[in-house]
């Protein structure tokens, strides 16, 4: 976005010499009247970007596109930010109280199974996004806020993330760790094991990819 600088002419620096009654002093006018207009910017040339949505916009916004076009973003702008609520504070205890209570029972995870969870946590998150990133998923009424919140973030980065802190990302992860929990209660096997793959899910996937 480049601007353009005021540039006064000539005949303007020979009146402010007359109107000191000297004109031999026109090029001293001259020369300090394109000192002050080196310094100002036009009027009609000096709007700033107001917000990280706005820079991010016009970096990658045509501004004959419209939101949503072809090569124009999906969004006018991320998502809004949710409040961490007291729900989610229980959450964050309840997983950490879990792994406590695991290692004190069972120990250390064996290291294959610590190594298996670091590739399946990386693969999982990838074939969330690449699902999630779908359009089709904005139509899928149970996908719909999650697929908004992978897609606006794409298109807004740093408007979507700055200023929010480590804490209000992992929140953002709850309501899938739910999903994980719920699944594994329902179709997994009750043992150690499970329990075992579950928190490692959960601190891998959710806390490592927040």
């Amino acid at each position: 976005h480049g601007r353009r600088m005021c540039n006064p002419t000539k005949e303007h620096a020979k009146k402010l010499a007359a109107a000191g009654g000297d004109a031999a002093a026109a090029p001293t006018a001259a020369k300090q009247t394109k000192t002050v207009a080196a310094n100002t910017k036009c009027d009609s040339d000096s709007k700033e970007p107001v917000s990280l949505v706005e820079l991010e916009r016009d970096a990658v916004l045509d501004p004959t596109k419209a939101i949503g076009s072809v090569g124009a973003p999906k969004f006018a702008g991320p998502e809004p930010v949710l409040p961490c609520t007291w729900r989610h504070t229980v959450h964050h205890a309840m997983v950490a109280a879990a792994c406590v209570a695991l290692l004190a029972f069972d120990g250390l995870p064996p290291l294959p199974v610590v190594a298996f969870m670091l590739w399946y946590g990386d693969a999982y998150t990838a074939v969330l996004h690449c699902a999630l990133d779908r359009e089709q998923c904005l139509d899928v009424k149970i996908l719909t806020s999650a697929a908004r919140g992978f897609q606006a973030h794409h298109d807004y980065p740093l408007a979507s993330t700055h200023g929010r802190g480590v804490y209000r990302m992992i929140c953002d992860t709850q309501r899938i760790q739910l999903i994980t929990v719920g699944a594994a209660v329902v179709f997994g096997r009750w043992n150690v094991m499970t329990v075992r793959l579950v928190l490692l899910k959960l601190l891998l996937s959710a806390y490592g990819g927040a």
